[in-house]
């Protein structure tokens, strides 16, 4: 049976792409014989010579070229859809190319009666295009209910929100899209900023479903510089705002939080860089409901589940990635790792590179091999040390992602199964490396999830980071309890401690340090992180209190932060060669192999904490607040930054050696068993 079909392309200022746009629907169009098609395009008053360009194309589908005043791309849609002559409309952006197959299956589903509104799958082009990445993390997460099974399906009112969903690519009888146009308003009394997407479908949808299948499928290609792209960005905004800004759109609440919200989060990145990663992942989150997405992955199940190790059905044997950025996180996973590859089970690597000088000898170490894939390389090579190092490091990670994002999704499938990403801890690649996950449509599972401080400025941004990976995560591999219980959905695992357990024995126990060791006792400092760095007075404190303590000599390590603070605040002068030295920065093995000669330690690292806790080794933890409970009122400290608290410590440390018997269960092996039950590796 045969129809007619107008395609109806509205443009301005697209020389550069328009052959293209029209090249694909013409391909489309022959492969689809069905349909007795003429091309629409609407010439929105460009300046740049783009109805020229059209009108020198030839081909077997005739164009007609519309000129007209600039006046958006709503009333140039709105022209192009009076001037059709087709029984049925296919709306088409300049910048999306209709994929091959894509008429021919909506001439089948036509002609059998199948619907015949369609909005197409569209495929967000990424590689080499960091905004294109940011696009695609915003859509899927979004639509995270469609996107994790991409199938063909239908929506209607009632599911409309859950539903990727555009006029980019949009096909219906020319009948029903001039009701939907003509009922249309706008709440811009200027139409160019009015949201021609939104309203108009959720119109069609309250009548009939609007069928959505891979199989119907477009290209879109984003501007790939920043000031295009600010200038799409600032205009989406905008028309979003029209789109959503009523009561019965699902994103009613985001719209009316925007203002404020986006004001503070501006604010708090100008102040705080490091929250970057945190809020780019919590803007995909506000939009998204990923409560479907968490369902399929347990099976349909609903609620909080939590189990001590796989009871899930077997499945067949998939890829797990792996992403880390820090040492931190690397000495927490390496036991992990190394019981992966002790039983057979390949995993891809991926590094952010955050500590990029640090993570190479650390993987000799453990005899751990070299990451497949460097999305990062620190700030030009050297690790992270300052705030101004982030935005750098973060435009290189997602630049790359863009240019390999193809290769490592194509590693992911080399297993017969859907694959799963695995992040750890609370740093800015938790966040990127889950959200990434997404963005791959894989599954995320992150390990030491659930522990909270309960107060998003302390320790930050380690807490926001921690929620929002908790957010994007579907299985949580829980270090006890306490941290599970914070949890409320996905698949929660409770392993019982923590995996720094496991790395713990790992290290060589004769291990000579690499480093002057005082005769008899000492004590060891190693302080690092940026809210104590960032207030000159409070760390010039920490360090006068530190040297006034007379009883052993303090050996301090000279974390390259640290040491950049101190040059910076113009400290050096509180040490000395024989009661407070400064030592360099050692490695995991040696470092501990230090900690276990020390008679104590003094440190704002919640890992460190940790390690004396399963080392039971007195430990002030100097820092405010403390996400973490192992040790706390046993053999750990926290001072809350009361300089009381730290003399108190100082005078006697030996009275802090106390631990709770641990589970007999390696967290490790909880883990790995957990994923092999589970059939992801």
């Amino acid at each position: 049976m045969s129809h007619s079909l107008s395609i109806v392309i509205p443009v301005y200022n697209e020389r550069g792409s328009i052959a293209e746009t029209v090249g694909a629907a013409r391909k489309a169009v022959t492969e689809a014989p069905e349909f007795d098609a003429e091309i629409v395009v609407v010439d929105d008053g460009s300046t740049d010579g783009t109805a020229d360009a059209v009108g020198e194309l030839d081909g077997s589908v005739p164009v007609r070229v519309l000129r007209q005043e600039n006046a958006g791309r709503f009333a140039a849609r709105a022209r192009g859809l009076a001037e059709a002559r087709g029984e049925y409309v296919l709306f088409l952006d300049a910048r999306v190319h209709i994929l091959p197959g894509a008429l021919a299956f909506l001439a089948e589903r036509v002609d059998d009666g199948d619907g015949e509104v369609w909005n197409a799958h569209c495929v967000i082009e990424q590689e080499g295009n960091p905004y294109g990445v940011f696009w695609n993390v915003l859509t899927e997460i979004a639509f995270s209910s469609y996107f994790d099974e991409p199938r063909t399906t239908s929506f209607d009112a009632q599911s409309f929100e859950r539903f990727p969903k555009g006029t980019t690519c949009f096909f219906a009888p020319r009948a029903d899209l001039t009701e939907a146009f003509g009922a249309f308003s706008t709440r811009y009394a200027e139409p160019r900023f009015a949201n021609d997407d939104t309203p108009i479908i959720r119109a069609l949808a309250a009548r009939r479903p609007i069928g959505i299948s891979p199989a119907f499928a477009c290209s879109y290609r984003p501007r790939d510089s920043a000031v295009p792209f600010l200038r799409h960005a600032f205009h989406r905004g905008i028309v979003f705002l029209d789109g959503h800004g009523r009561r019965e759109s699902g994103f009613f609440p985001l719209v009316v939080g925007f203002y404020p919200l986006s004001a503070l989060a501006a604010a708090l990145v100008v102040r705080k860089p490091l929250a970057l990663p945190a809020l780019v992942a919590a803007t995909a989150l506000a939009a998204g409901d990923l409560r479907s997405a968490r369902a399929g992955l347990r099976g349909g199940a609903r609620g909080r589940h939590v189990a001590r190790g796989g009871a899930a059905r077997p499945r067949q044997t998939q890829m797990i990635c792996v992403v880390y950025g820090t040492t931190g996180e690397l000495i927490k996973l390496a036991p992990v790792l190394d019981r992966l590859l002790s039983r057979g089970h390949p995993y891809m690597s991926v590094t952010t590179a955050q500590q990029v000088e640090q993570i190479p000898p650390l993987l000799e170490q453990f005899g751990l091999p070299a990451p497949d894939l460097w999305l990062g390389n620190g700030a030009g090579g050297r690790d992270l040390q300052t705030k101004s190092d982030v935005p750098g490091w973060l435009a290189t990670v997602l630049t790359r992602f863009a240019r390999e994002g193809r290769k490592l999704r194509r590693g992911l499938r080399t297993g017969a199964g859907r694959p799963l990403v695995l992040v750890h801890g609370d740093t800015m690649t938790t966040v990127l490396g889950a959200a990434l996950g997404r963005v791959l449509r894989t599954g995320v599972a992150h390990i030491e999830g659930g522990l909270r401080s309960y107060d998003w400025r302390n320790p930050f941004p380690e807490e926001l980071n921690r929620r929002a990976a908790s957010k994007l995560a579907l299985i949580h591999y829980a270090p006890g309890s306490w941290a599970a219980s914070n949890l409320r959905r996905g698949i929660i695992v409770d392993t019982g401690s923590n995996t720094i357990r496991d790395s713990l024995e790992m290290c060589p126990p004769d291990q000579t340090p690499p480093v002057a060791v005082p005769d008899g006792r000492f004590g060891l400092v190693s302080i690092h992180r940026q809210e104590l760095l960032d207030h000159r007075d409070l760390f010039m404190q920490t360090l006068d209190e530190l040297r006034a303590q007379g009883g052993v000599p303090l050996l301090f390590v000279d974390h390259p932060v640290t040491a950049a603070a101190i040059e910076r605040y113009g400290l050096g002068d509180r040490f000395d060669d024989a009661r407070f030295v400064r030592i360099p920065r050692l490695t995991f093995f040696p470092f501990i192999s230090l900690l276990r000669k020390s008679a104590f330690l003094v440190t704002d690292s919640g890992g460190s904490q940790e390690e004396c806790y399963y080392l039971d080794h007195p430990c002030l933890v100097h820092r405010l607040k403390t996400e973490r409970r192992e040790g706390l009122g046993e053999n750990v400290v926290l001072s809350r930054f009361d300089f009381a608290v730290l003399r108190e410590f100082l005078a006697d440390p030996d009275r802090y050696r106390e631990r709770r018997t641990l589970p007999p269960a390696a967290p490790s092996d909880v883990t790995v068993n957990d994923l092999e039950a589970r059939g992801f590796v």
